[in-house]
């Protein structure tokens, strides 16, 4: 119910929590031992946190909770017995990937409002008879240079990783061939963002399990550019890897723009390598890599777990427009800063 209605359900409205950029529940039921999995992308502490949502959300969680083990009556509305509850069962990940570090989710909102109001305005201004204006975000763009030096070397990482972790690039399964749960499609393409949630096994032995944590450890260090894209991929807003299990278990979850068709298209095409090293450890990964993408996609299907609620604050954005928002607002304060008299040309980038 809170799912089909996740902004006016009688239960939990996620909306009335700013700190929340996105939440989900996902009913675990295919495991040997049924588990609910809570995620939230958030601002702040876990503490404070905690402090918000019990205040806004633990009347209407409590009929969710109370459906799992440990969980005592009302803990949801008490910060502290729901930090009690919660801490045995939560994780930090191994790697947490965010488009735009240190932006708020109040930000977020507060620059689109902003662009809706300069759009308008524009809307009310002739047009220029002495030619295009110059775009306010040409100053901000960002040029893109090939580098032969790196791509040689990049090269060189993903044979070596691709040995490490056993993949022979060019290898494919023979008629493999994408099937879907309607669990799945039907929770997705309601909005211009979509979410996954995929729970792998890991290998078995010492030495996949070694590489897995090396190459988490590794990619803690991924961080976005000024224009959110991460490794090349300028639809992921938030994405997380967390071992779970005593190392058994691999999650990983995804809130991302566009079809899941063309999210999984991009990994082979920007980040094959990344792909192949984390989970090349895990169980039925196919021999060729995430190239042998029909049987890649299979794999992902037959883990992937459908969200029965799927919370974002701002459904309807792109990473692309969340950066062109904040790249108007930024020249914006920079030309007003001009006109008032403040303008200090060595502070701009």
């Amino acid at each position: 119910m809170i799912g089909d209605d996740v902004e006016n359900n009688l239960f939990v409205r996620f909306r009335d929590t700013p700190s929340t950029h996105f939440a989900r529940w996902v009913i675990l039921d295919d495991l040997a031992e049924p588990r609910l999995y809570f995620s939230a992308c958030y601002d702040g502490t876990f503490e404070s946190y905690l402090a918000e949502i019990t205040s806004k959300l633990g009347a209407g969680m409590e009929a969710i909770w109370t459906c799992c083990k440990g969980y005592y009556i009302r803990s949801a509305s008490n910060p502290k017995e729901f930090a009690e509850f919660l801490l045995p069962y939560s994780f930090q990940p191994n790697i947490l990937l965010v488009a735009f570090p240190g932006l708020s989710a109040r930000q977020i909102i507060e620059n689109i409002e902003f662009r809706t109001v300069f759009d308008d305005w524009l809307d009310t201004v002739k047009p220029c008879s002495h030619g295009e204006l110059a775009s306010p975000l040409s100053s901000l763009a960002v040029a893109s240079q090939s580098n032969q030096r790196s791509g040689c070397f990049a090269k060189i990482v993903g044979s070596v990783t691709d040995w490490l972790v056993g993949v022979h690039p060019g290898a494919t399964t023979p008629n493999a061939q994408t099937t879907t749960k309607k669990q799945l499609t039907d929770m997705e393409d309601r909005v211009v963002q979509n979410q996954m949630t995929i729970i792998s096994n890991v290998k078995k032995g010492f030495w996949p399990r070694l590489l897995l944590r090396f190459f988490l450890f590794i990619g803690q260090f991924n961080k976005a550019s000024a224009t959110g894209q991460l490794s090349g991929l300028s639809t992921i807003h938030f994405a997380r890897w967390v071992l779970i299990d005593d190392g058994n278990t691999l999650l990983f979850e995804s809130n991302y723009d566009g079809s899941w068709e063309s999210y999984i298209d991009d990994f082979g095409d920007h980040v094959a390598t990344s792909m192949n090293a984390v989970w090349g450890n895990c169980e039925g990964f196919p021999k060729g890599g995430c190239l042998d993408i029909e049987y890649f996609k299979q794999l992902i299907r037959s883990h992937q777990h459908p969200a029965q609620v799927f919370f974002s604050a701002y459904p309807n954005q792109t990473v692309k427009n969340i950066s062109s928002d904040l790249a108007l607002r930024k020249a914006f304060a920079s030309a007003s800063s001009f006109m008032s008299g403040t303008y200090d040309a060595t502070k701009t980038n």
